[in-house]
């Protein structure tokens, strides 16, 4: 659990006295790589340069984002029943309707927007992970305010204490599973990142008109915005590959619950 969570400085989900994530979780350190995305897929979309197979892989949409989880889980022998995301078209363009008790799934996914709140943070309560200094920005991210710039390679940048790279200023928003939006604006005593806080409907998935919170920072994101409680909100469906070019992946799994001695 997350206990006595700061306040969000940009106000895409309400504070909260405590937030209570009721799972053990990994969480990759690391951002896809290119080289790590052709194994599944060799034609890499725009916004990826070929002769930088170590930076992150870039115009992901949503659901090809969990088309490469699933492809993951099964090449590491996880089997169908354990999967935390479905099986679904990449040109879906309306609902996506999730697992049953996918948070309780060991199959790989993206992580929840709290489960990042608490990597990002790395045990801390300030506005960056190692401060409140401004001034060292330029040690844990790259910000070039140019779409032309490419990204550099993976963890070259400093980690935080958790030892999470490119958290910001990776040039990548990186999906999460949680919708933002209205259902979020009021202070909350306690919050419980479960299944059903993921969504803004009971539908138990995605629907047209939700947005997703993204972590992360694009390559035009100021740089002083780029704190542990920053969010981005973009919608899942219909990405034009220009608005894809922001987007990649970082990992998540649920770890399996531990029998009682």
């Amino acid at each position: 659990p997350a206990n006595s969570a700061p306040p969000i400085a940009n106000g895409a989900l309400p504070w909260a006295s405590e937030v209570i994530i009721p799972r053990a979780f990994a969480i990759a350190t690391q951002l896809v790589t290119q080289k790590e995305y052709r194994r599944f897929r060799p034609d890499l979309p725009p916004g990826n340069e070929a002769d930088l197979p170590d930076a992150p892989v870039r115009g992901i949409s949503f659901p090809e984002a969990m088309a490469y989880c699933r492809w993951l889980s099964a090449r590491e022998g996880i089997p169908e029943d354990q999967m935390a995301v479905p099986a679904i078209s990449e040109a879906v363009d309306t609902m996506i309707a999730m697992p049953e008790l996918f948070l309780h799934k060991i199959g790989y996914r993206f992580p929840t927007d709290w489960e990042c709140e608490y990597a990002w943070r790395g045990g801390t309560t300030s506005r960056w992970h190692w401060g409140e200094n401004g001034g060292h920005l330029g040690r844990y991210g790259v910000y070039p305010n140019d779409t032309r710039t490419p990204p550099r390679a993976v963890a070259m940048m400093r980690p935080n204490h958790f030892g999470m790279f490119d958290m910001a200023g990776a040039n990548t928003w990186q999906w999460s599973l949680t919708t933002g939006g209205p259902r979020l604006v009021e202070a909350r005593a306690e919050i419980r990142d479960d299944e059903s806080w993921q969504f803004s409907g009971l539908g138990g998935g995605y629907a047209t008109g939700d947005r997703l919170l993204m972590r992360g920072t694009s390559m035009l994101s100021f740089p002083d915005l780029s704190t542990s409680s920053y969010r981005g909100i973009i919608t899942p469906f219909r990405q034009s590959d220009q608005s894809k070019l922001y987007y990649g992946i970082r990992l998540a799994r649920t770890l399996p619950a531990t029998k009682p001695h």
